[in-house]
Formats: structure tokens, C-alpha cells, sequence
């Protein structure tokens, strides 16, 4: 929950400065994320000695609260070419905007002119993934939802092409990817179910 808050408030080109698990700076604020935590500080009329004084205090709250610094480990599933760097974020809630999906992680991508997405939707148990791919399927016109060798392909108003499946207690997906780029979906796809099927190997 805490990188699903720090996620939503950074900028993938914003000052990084290397704080905690990762964190920027901006005019007069520091924010980073350390393990469970998001720290916010903040300098008042700290003129020119602004940027030394946060990461002097933010370096004193990491040796205090004395937690490894890292980010969530489903984010190093995410297909690396054409990776948004800092792109990810995490949504516990309502994710993609349907009450029924929930823990949903999304990295951006651009591959020459194409942007797209790619999620991960993370389900308690293989039976509740299962149902979570369903009700998603079932919330779309069944009559532009396909069968494929990798799962199902479908096509939105909102999110274009759609590739998507569920593996184990997982479900996840490709989407925004435009006509004549299909091949490009089912691959980023296919890279997805084979890095969750060698998760927690």
C-alpha cells in the first residue's frame, strides 16, 4: 500500500535521488519509500541548503527505521523491453476500475510509436483468480471476447486490444495495443505467464 501511494504521486522523470528503496525530490520536499513506509519531509525557507538538509534528515530515517530497501517483488516480473522506467504502479482497490479485481499492479510501455500496458492482478487463492478473470470476461460483450492459445483476446472501447489470462493465483494481461499491433500483445503476454510461472520457483 505504501508504493501504491508513493507510485500515484511520482513522476516517472522526476529528481531520484537514492533514499530508501527510491525517492525524489522536488522544491522544498522529499518523498521517498522505504520497504512499508512512505515518508514525506518537508523544508520551509531552507534556501539554498533545501536539498542537502532533506536527504540529511531522510538518511537519519533510514538508518532508524532500519528496513530493507526494496520494492515490491512483482514488479521485476514485468517484461523489461520497452519498459517506462518508473512507470509501475500499484492500485489495491477497484482496479482498472471494477470492484471485482483488486492488488493490480501496471507498468507502462513504449515500443517504437505503440504505448501500452501491461498488469498483474493478484488473487488470494487460483479459485479466486479464476473468478476474477470470469466476472472481467463476463463485464465485456462476450461476442468481442476470443479464445486464444495463451487465453483470451478481446477488444474495448476504453483499453483497445485486450490480451489477457490467468495463471495460478494470478491474472494478467496486456492492454491498449492498437490495430495491426496484435502480434505485439500476444508476445508481451506470453512473456508475462512465463515469468509468473517461474515466480517464487
Amino acid at each position: 500500500n505504501a508504493f501504491g501511494i508513493y507510485s500515484a504521486e511520482r513522476f516517472s522523470d522526476a529528481n531520484f535521488v537514492a533514499v530508501g528503496s527510491q525517492g525524489y525530490i522536488e522544491e522544498g520536499s522529499l518523498n521517498f519509500l522505504l520497504d512499508r513506509y512512505y515518508v514525506k519531509l518537508l523544508c520551509f525557507d531552507c534556501g539554498r541548503e533545501a536539498e542537502s538538509t532533506l536527504i540529511l534528515f531522510a538518511q537519519i530515517v533510514v538508518g532508524r527505521v532500519n528496513s530493507p530497501a526494496k520494492l515490491p517483488r512483482l514488479l521485476q516480473l514485468f517484461p523489461r523491453q520497452g519498459l517506462i522506467n518508473n512507470s509501475e504502479k500499484f492500485v489495491l482497490h477497484n482496479f482498472l476500475g471494477y470492484r471485482f479485481l483488486h492488488h493490480g499492479y501496471t507498468a507502462s510501455y513504449k515500443v517504437d510509436d505503440l504505448e501500452f500496458e501491461c498488469f498483474i492482478a493478484v488473487g488470494q487463492s487460483e479459485e479466486e483468480a479464476e473468478a476474477m478473470l470470469s466476472s472481467f470476461l463476463e463485464a465485456k460483450n462476450k461476442e468481442n471476447v476470443a479464445r486464444i492459445t495463451l487465453g483470451y483476446h478481446l477488444q474495448d472501447r476504453y483499453y483497445d486490444h485486450v490480451y489477457l489470462t490467468r495463471e495460478g493465483n494470478y491474472l494478467c494481461g496486456v492492454m491498449k495495443i492498437k490495430d495491426g499491433a496484435e502480434e505485439i500483445g500476444e508476445k508481451y503476454l506470453q512473456d508475462l505467464t512465463q515469468a509468473l510461472k517461474s515466480y517464487g520457483k
